[in-house]
């Protein structure tokens, strides 16, 4: 699962950091708020009955799902940068895209797929462009401004 973003825009507000050698600083910053938005919206998104699902998107501990994004490691490869979310809940898979029910070895039904993941995903293609440039135009203002 990845996200698309056209970077146009950004690359003009990138150069200005270039300039001040804080290019990378301002995309770690960037994909950090990505990831924690996108924790948001799946979180948001995904079903409950225990609420183990839900907090499996932030460790198995129950907290701010932005907080715990903004926290993630970034992985850069020249001009990418990315963010690992996972769910370390074994079944998320079957919720997110459906199974079978099985009762001794016969299937007795389907459960259907939830997509609270893809859903998830969708939100924040539809956004990204935007929350980049937040994310970026804050850093500018804390460099520049001092703040």
């Amino acid at each position: 699962m990845s996200v698309e973003v056209d970077t146009r825009e950004i690359e003009a507000l990138l150069d200005r950091l270039e300039a001040e050698g804080k290019r990378e600083a301002a995309c770690v910053k960037a994909a950090k708020g990505l990831a924690g938005r996108f924790l948001r919206l799946v979180t948001d998104a995904t079903p409950v009955k225990t609420g183990r699902l839900q907090n499996g998107w932030t460790g198995g501990v129950k907290q701010d799902p932005e907080a715990y994004g903004r926290r993630l490691p970034v992985k850069q490869s020249n001009d990418a940068y990315s963010v690992e979310v996972t769910n370390n809940v074994k079944y998320a898979e079957y919720v997110e895209y459906g199974h079978r029910v099985m009762r001794k070895g016969v299937q007795v039904g389907y459960s259907k797929p939830r997509y609270f993941m893809k859903g998830a995903e969708q939100d924040l293609e539809s956004v990204a462009p935007s929350a980049i440039k937040n994310e970026i135009n804050k850093y500018l203002r804390e460099v520049f401004d001092g703040k």
